[in-house]
């Protein structure tokens, strides 16, 4: 009967979420489940403060009695990190002295730390993650980076600003300006033993600028700063990749240089047209991002508008007239001089007034007249622009 007891007590403890135990269990095995696990030197675990003083501070880590971190610890940690030991604060700590009989156990919060950190660092080298940390020191080979109680390391041939750089005084300079600077960095170098713990800015910017480009839509619009402007485009910074537009995607007109209408620093919205991930390039289209002024023309103006614009090209059988809006429009040879039989002379950049005789968006054209505009027309055009003009300056 005592033993049915005893094995209606263990099925109770069973039905509370314990593993089952069968019949032969003995109660010292099913004491030993229950009991707390066995602390051992050098194991890192975590603990709860349960008071803190200058003379020790106490811990509970789940053993039979309360761990404490000596007095010679205690005495070498600052204020600061003191002050964040709050009652009921969770901290890691490595296990340093196992007690003998009245002995104390012993913990020590500094390596606690520092193993939790290491074995951040171990993960991060494993998933290649980009993390930021702030440069707290250099030396000949590289800078030295904050990494929690650890310091870091990052060699020269790792820092992006030094890649181009090859006199000494001017790689010393950017050095000394990287100095509580915070980059982004991945771990690519571990030894634990050694204390050794390497990281690189150059990886790490090449791993934010790949999952930068791979981010990037094809057909969505993107917004960047002009960085670079040369004769066949405009170079745009996206926030550490860069994309080129074309000159020829750059506005719903011919551009003759990118400088007539962007300039460095300035914002521009684009079109993203294709993104290659293999060479890191981006192709973005402007002119796409923009509205159609052959759309906008119709809610702007209608046939028999007097409008300015500037000689673009000149053939045989006409003028081609560029129109703020973007578009160009066409005065055909029998509408360039005037009815009373005399003759204008043009030239390509010459800014005139004309008249639209027809207008067919869809078919993006525009029929211009210098003929049907009279002097009396010019005279009247000029003089309501400037009163306009003069309202526009006192608003």
């Amino acid at each position: 009967m005592k033993e049915d007891k005893v094995y209606q007590k263990t099925t109770e403890l069973n039905g509370k979420g314990h593993p089952a135990q069968d019949a032969d269990t003995t109660f010292a095995e099913l004491l030993e489940q229950y009991l707390p696990e066995r602390l051992q030197r050098g194991q890192l675990v975590e603990g709860q403060v349960l008071r803190v003083s200058r003379e020790g501070i106490i811990m509970d880590i789940g053993g039979k009695r309360d761990a404490i971190v000596p007095k010679q610890e205690v005495s070498k940690l600052s204020e600061t990190f003191i002050a964040k030991l709050f009652q009921g604060a969770i901290a890691p700590v490595v296990i340093t002295h196992t007690p003998n009989g009245n002995e104390e156990l012993e913990v020590s919060l500094r390596r606690g730390i520092e193993e939790m950190e290491w074995q951040q660092a171990d993960e991060l080298l494993k998933t290649g993650e980009v993390v930021e940390r702030k440069v707290i020191g250099l030396n000949k080979g590289g800078a030295l980076i904050e990494f929690g109680t650890l310091t870091g390391f990052v060699p020269n041939s790792h820092l992006p600003t030094l890649q181009y750089v090859n006199d000494q005084d001017t790689i010393q300079r950017v050095k000394e300006e990287m100095i509580g600077v915070t980059l982004p960095l991945k771990v690519i170098e571990i030894n634990h033993q050694r204390r050794r713990l390497v990281l690189s800015a150059k990886d790490a910017e090449q791993a934010m600028r790949q999952g930068r480009l791979q981010d990037l839509a094809v057909g969505s619009i993107v917004t960047g700063r002009v960085e670079n402007i040369k004769d066949f485009g405009v170079f745009v910074n996206l926030g550490g990749v860069t994309g080129l537009i074309h000159v020829t995607k750059l506005d719903w007109f011919r551009v003759a240089h990118p400088s007539e209408i962007l300039s460095v620093g300035d914002e521009v919205q684009a079109v993203v047209e294709a993104v290659d991930l293999e060479r890191g390039r981006i192709r973005l289209n402007r002119q796409a991002a923009l509205p159609d002024p052959w759309q906008v023309l119709p809610t702007l103006h209608a046939v028999g508008d007097i409008i300015e614009g500037a000689v673009t090209n000149m053939a045989d059988f006409g003028v081609f007239i560029h129109l703020p809006l973007g578009i160009e429009g066409l005065v055909h040879s029998s509408e360039l001089h005037p009815a009373d039989g005399g003759f204008r002379v043009l030239e390509v950049g010459d800014k005139v007034l004309a008249r639209i005789i027809n207008m067919t968006p869809e078919q993006k054209r525009l029929g211009l007249s210098l003929r049907q505009v009279s002097p009396e027309d010019e005279a009247a055009w000029r003089e309501n622009h400037a009163s306009l003009a003069a309202v526009e300056q006192q608003d």
